[in-house]
């Protein structure tokens, strides 16, 4: 419990880095398989925090290979390596396998609910997106991450009047002021207003505690402009930030060489090896990232 606590601080703090967490969620997980060598808890840890702070993705395969191995049917071990098969191997359909074997077994857990939408989004499937955000908004979910999700849906089904009320929702509920930013940004973009997006990407960056570099990155990906977004997106990288790896392959990204750059880095190159050989590249619309 120790060891997933500290892997998953990052996503809800920025008073530790990467760095400082990875050893002290590995340590605690260590120890939990010394006092029980078949906890299938610790391997699923030690899997996330390779693949989503260590960035070893040989390590993350192995250690969620043992956790499937060794679960007795426990909802969180499906829910984290279906994280691993939607944020890092960008892989829909066994995201959604797993997402929703964790779903069934944990009906009433809302974030399951979320992520099977998330695993949806991957696979372009608006509709169970949609579905499934609402559904963990029904069980009381209420952060950035599900807000993202129905906006995302509601735009990509045409539905722009009820994303402006997940917008506006968002702000009158949450105190989270960089994350009700960066949903706008979204919000403008969709509807073409560069200036409007532009504006509150700028207040993104003029925020007296800046979130995440990813989230301007991406922000002004959206809106064509490659080289702002290449800046934000090194800075990022060099930030370590655990999202950074979730972002689509490099051949579906613009052909710009600054923006490319930013992804041609060793540790990268060899995650976006790992992605190919699970899908097939001629079909890019299974492996693009929603944006």
């Amino acid at each position: 419990g120790l060891a997933r606590t500290i892997s998953l601080f990052y996503h809800f703090s920025t008073n530790f880095t990467v760095e400082e967490l990875i050893e002290p969620a590995k340590k605690a997980a260590n120890e939990a398989l010394k006092l029980n060598p078949k906890n299938s808890e610790a391997y699923s840890v030690l899997g996330y925090v390779a693949a989503i702070l260590e960035w070893d993705w040989s390590a993350a395969e192995k250690a969620f290979d043992k956790s499937l191995e060794l679960t007795n049917e426990d909802a969180e071990i499906y829910n984290f390596i279906g994280d691993y098969y939607r944020l890092v191997i960008q892989h829909p359909k066994l995201a959604i396998e797993m997402e929703s074997k964790a779903l069934t077994l944990d009906p009433l857990h809302p974030v399951n609910h979320d992520d099977l939408g998330m695993a949806y989004a991957l696979a372009k499937d608006w509709e169970n997106a949609l579905k499934y955000a609402q559904s963990a908004r029904e069980l009381g979910l209420n952060f950035g991450g599900n807000k993202e999700l129905l906006l995302r849906s509601y735009i990509n089904l045409g539905r722009m009047k009820e994303a402006e009320n997940v917008v506006k929702r968002f702000d009158k509920e949450n105190a989270d002021k960089y994350v009700s930013l960066y949903l706008k940004a979204i919000l403008a973009t969709a509807k073409d207003q560069k200036n409007v997006a532009i504006s509150h990407i700028e207040n993104m960056i003029n925020y007296p505690d800046i979130e995440r570099y990813q989230w301007i990155g991406i922000s002004f990906l959206g809106l064509g402009m490659n080289k702002e977004a290449a800046y934000w997106l090194e800075k990022a990288f060099d930030n370590r930030e655990a999202p950074f790896t979730h972002i689509t392959l490099p051949e579906n990204l613009p052909n710009d060489p600054a923006l490319q750059a930013v992804f041609d880095k060793p540790e990268l190159n060899a995650l976006f090896e790992i992605r190919r050989k699970y899908l097939d590249v001629s079909d890019s619309s299974t492996q693009k990232k929603f944006l």
